[in-house]
C-alpha cells in the first residue's frame, strides 16, 4: 500500500508514495487536511472540516512534518488532545506559519452522528439495499434518519394468514412523519384487520402518531401490531418524502376483500402480489374496431401494473385484439391475441398498465368476437 514520508518540498511536509497496492487500499485514508498555526484559536485549538472518531487511534497530526503526540493532557506544542470529533487542542501555541497536517487513516465504526460525514447520497435506496450495523441499537437510532435517504425501504414479506389476519415479516422504512426516522421491525408481527367491509381495498400504514409517542427519539424498532393501522383511505405520492403517504402515515401495503368481507388470499414475493384465485374482470365482452373501456381491474389506487389473461373467442371473423392504457393518445396500443376460422379461441397472459381507476381500453380488427379478461394480482410500485 502507499506510505507517507517526510519531505522538504513545498509547503506540504508530508509526501505520499504511491505503490501498486494502492488500488486495494483506497479506503484506508479517511481524511487529509492542512492548516497553519494561525488558523487555530490562539494558535492552539484547531477545528477540522471533517469529523473523525476520537479515541480510535486513527488520527495522526504533523507539525512541520514532525508527528505530534496524542495525550490526554497536552502540555507542549508537540502534544495534542483529541477534544472531540472536530477539535484538536495543542498543549502550547504554535508559530503562526507552522504547517499543521491532519491525517485520518484506517477503517473504523463511526459512532452516533458522525455518520453525517459519509457520502450517503451514493447509497442506493431501494429494497435490496443492506447495511450491516455493528453498533448498539441506540447508536443506530441516533443516526438512522441521516443514513437513510427519503423513500428508503427494505420490504419484508407479507403473508396471508386468515380472512382477517396478515403476517408482516421483518422490514425497514424511512418514515418522514412527525420526525424523520428509520422504522424497523425484526420479527414477524401478526396484524389483525377489524371492521372489514365487502369488496374494498384496505391500505396498511405505519402509524406515525403511535410511533412518535415512543419514549424517546431513539426508539425505532417496533415490536407490536399497534404501530400499524389500516384504512380505506388511499395514499398519495409525495415527491418530498418519496413514498406513498396519508398525512404523516406511510403506506407499505394493501389488501383486498371479497363479497364476504374477508381478505382475499394472496401470495407475496418482492413487488408481486399474486391472488390465490384469479378475479374474473369480464366475460363475453363485445369488441369493436375502435378503443373502448374494458371492465375495470380490482386493485389499489397506487397500482400501475397488473398481470392479466386475455381469452379471445372466435365467433365469425378473423380478428386481433389490442389494448392500451385508458386515456392515452397513442393509437397503436399493444397486440395481445388473434383468432381465425379453425381456431376457436386464443389466450395470452401479460402485464398491462391500467390508469388509477383500473381501466384499460381494448379493440379488435373484426368487431364480432368476444373477450374475457382475468386478473391474477398486481405489482407494488417503487416507493412502497
Amino acid at each position: 500500500m502507499g506510505y507517507i514520508i517526510k519531505t522538504t518540498t513545498g509547503r506540504n511536509y508530508i509526501e505520499k508514495i504511491t505503490t501498486t497496492g494502492d488500488a486495494y487500499a483506497a479506503a484506508s485514508l479517511q481524511m487529509y487536511e492542512k492548516q497553519v498555526g494561525s488558523d487555530g484559536a490562539a494558535n492552539t485549538v484547531f477545528t477540522l472540516q471533517e469529523p473523525y472518531q476520537p479515541g480510535s487511534n486513527t488520527l495522526m497530526v504533523f507539525v512541520d512534518g514532525v508527528k505530534a503526540e496524542s495525550v490526554t493532557s497536552a502540555s507542549s506544542a508537540s502534544q495534542y488532545e483529541e477534544t472531540d470529533k472536530l477539535t484538536v487542542t495543542f498543549g502550547a501555541a504554535l508559530a503562526a506559519l507552522d504547517v499543521v497536517e491532519f491525517v485520518v487513516a484506517g477503517a473504523y465504526i463511526w459512532d452516533s452522528a458522525d455518520f453525517e460525514s459519509l457520502l450517503i447520497a451514493e447509497l442506493p435506496d431501494h429494497a435490496s439495499t443492506t447495511v450491516e450495523w455493528q453498533g448498539t441499537d441506540n447508536q443506530f437510532a441516533a443516526v438512522a434518519s441521516e443514513i437513510m435517504s427519503p423513500g428508503y425501504y427494505n420490504r419484508g414479506e407479507f403473508i396471508w394468514s386468515s380472512a382477517t389476519n396478515v403476517l408482516l415479516n421483518g422490514g425497514a422504512y424511512n418514515l418522514m412523519g412527525t420526525t424523520n426516522r428509520l422504522v424497523k421491525w425484526e420479527s414477524q408481527i401478526n396484524f389483525a384487520f377489524a371492521g372489514l367491509g365487502n369488496n374494498e381495498t384496505r391500505y396498511v400504514y405505519l402509524d406515525d402518531s403511535n410511533i412518535s409517542a415512543a419514549p424517546s427519539a431513539g426508539t425505532v424498532t417496533i415490536t407490536t401490531s399497534g404501530d400499524f393501522i389500516h384504512d380505506t383511505q388511499a395514499p398519495t405520492w409525495s415527491d418530498e418524502k418519496q413514498g406513498y403517504y396519508n398525512s404523516l402515515d406511510r403506506c407499505i401495503f394493501a389488501v383486498r376483500t371479497g363479497g364476504s368481507a374477508n381478505i382475499l388470499e394472496f401470495f407475496h414475493d418482492g413487488d408481486l402480489l399474486t391472488l390465490a384465485d384469479a378475479i374474473t374482470v369480464q366475460t363475453g365482452g363485445g369488441l369493436t374496431d375502435g378503443f373502448v373501456d374494458a371492465t375495470a381491474f380490482t386493485m389499489p389506487t397506487f397500482v400501475n401494473r397488473v398481470p392479466a389473461t386475455f381469452l379471445h373467442t372466435y365467433a365469425d371473423a378473423t380478428g386481433t385484439v389490442t389494448w392500451r392504457t385508458n386515456g392515452q393518445t397513442g393509437s397503436t396500443g399493444h397486440q395481445v391475441t388473434s383468432v381465425a376460422a379453425g381456431g376457436t379461441l386464443s389466450t395470452n397472459t401479460t402485464v398491462v398498465t391500467p390508469d388509477s381507476s383500473g381501466l384499460i381500453e381494448v379493440k379488435e380488427t373484426a368487431n364480432s368476437n368476444t373477450l374475457d379478461i382475468y386478473q391474477h394480482g398486481w405489482y407494488l410500485p417503487e416507493g412502497m
